[in-house]
């Protein structure tokens, strides 16, 4: 877990000492109860089964949308086939920000988050492999660091905020690089596309079933001892996104890490245009584990049925805060990169809620979970 939110929850640990006796809220379970222990049973068969291999299937499918509309682009280099990778860039960006929260596991400790959303973009180090003689291809993006492929390093070459669609379009038609330049597209869609295929191949029954030893915890797999420890997996990865949303997301441009002077450059998916989006997403992200959600449609048993067992009160309390924090960032005018020095107050907004989002979650709402919080280098990626 990143040093900053290890701090906070050094600190909110002190808190809920205090504050558990006050947390009831006419629960009809205790934590360890046979109906509490039955809801997170169900919980993870029902979040493994019906949320995430779901959601997994479909972020492959966009990555491999992706890599086909690059395709198209490189065989024909037109405003219609530029828009239509930008679009399936978009469709690809927002389900990964609604997947975060359950890149967890195998997926986080072999570091494939990293691979794929890697901030900033060395723009440097593309420019030079496209002036270069290098062979541009999947073999070598393999070998490269993760901060020149994946969605930024695709967003610096597919987006122009300053020339628009008419500058990228030279860039892959009449610029001395042009050729090598499709070619790195094409190179970044497609190892992309293979690591998010492989994201999905870790958890299919097809392939590593990692789904059964988050579904089956304790009784077929070494992966995790038991229940608790795999739903402890699942929510300490979403604590930790709540702190990204807060303090990277929202933060950054803000300029909370530069004595409050706004950093509108310091957002990500600011070339696109597409950060309040991605901060939008990753909210969904969280709701959608927490009240059990797939396209609007319920699940079955999520986090909320086993908070609800032992307390209505931070049920109801940790629904309204994460609706609050999507209503807010919806509130924010496009773009995120403008709005943080021309709308700052909303923004602040915005940031503020995002921050009680993530302090609900870690001071009630881990807690009544019967949460073990852990700090692992691997959360933040």
């Amino acid at each position: 877990m990143p040093p900053r939110i290890a701090s906070l929850v050094a600190c909110l640990l002190v808190a809920a000492l205090v504050l558990i006796p006050a947390c009831g809220g006419g629960g009809g379970g205790a934590v360890g109860s046979s109906e509490f222990n039955a809801a997170r049973v169900a919980a993870l068969r029902d979040i493994g089964n019906n949320y995430i291999m779901p959601m997994l299937e479909r972020l492959k499918a966009r990555g491999d949308a992706l890599a086909t509309a690059v395709t198209t682009l490189a065989g024909a280099v037109n405003q219609q086939n530029l828009d239509d990778v930008q679009q399936a860039w978009r469709n690809a960006r927002e389900t990964w920000n609604q997947s975060e929260a359950i890149l967890f596991g195998r997926v986080s400790q072999l570091r494939l988050a990293v691979s794929v959303d890697a901030s900033p973009t060395n723009t440097g180090l593309i420019d030079a492999d496209i002036a270069g003689t290098v062979t541009i291809d999947n073999s070598y993006l393999e070998t490269i660091g993760s901060t020149r492929k994946g969605f930024f390093a695709l967003e610096y070459l597919l987006f122009d905020p300053v020339g628009g669609d008419a500058a990228v379009l030279d860039s892959i038609t009449i610029d001395a690089n042009a050729a090598r330049r499709l070619q790195y597209i094409d190179a970044a869609a497609e190892n992309m596309a293979q690591i998010l295929c492989q994201i999905r191949d870790i958890w299919s029954p097809a392939g590593d079933n990692f789904l059964d030893a988050f579904v089956n915890a304790g009784t077929n797999t070494s992966a995790y001892a038991g229940p608790k420890d795999a739903l402890d997996a699942l929510v300490n990865h979403v604590l930790v996104l709540t702190e990204i949303i807060a303090d990277v997301r929202l933060g950054r441009p803000l300029g909370k890490t530069f004595m409050g002077v706004p950093q509108p450059a310091g957002v990500e998916a600011g070339r696109s245009g597409n950060s309040r989006a991605d901060v939008i997403n990753d909210i969904l992200g969280v709701q959608s584990v927490y009240l059990g959600l797939f396209d609007g449609g319920d699940i079955g048993t999520a986090l909320t049925e086993i908070v609800r067992v032992t307390s209505p009160t931070i049920d109801n309390a940790t629904r309204n805060d994460i609706q609050m924090a999507h209503d807010m960032a919806m509130a924010i005018p496009e773009t995120l990169q403008d709005s943080a020095t021309m709308a700052t107050p909303t923004v602040e907004a915005a940031f503020n809620q995002a921050k009680a989002m993530r302090e609900r979650m870690v001071i009630d709402t881990a807690l009544t979970l019967n949460t073990t919080l852990t700090f692992s280098p691997n959360d933040g990626d």
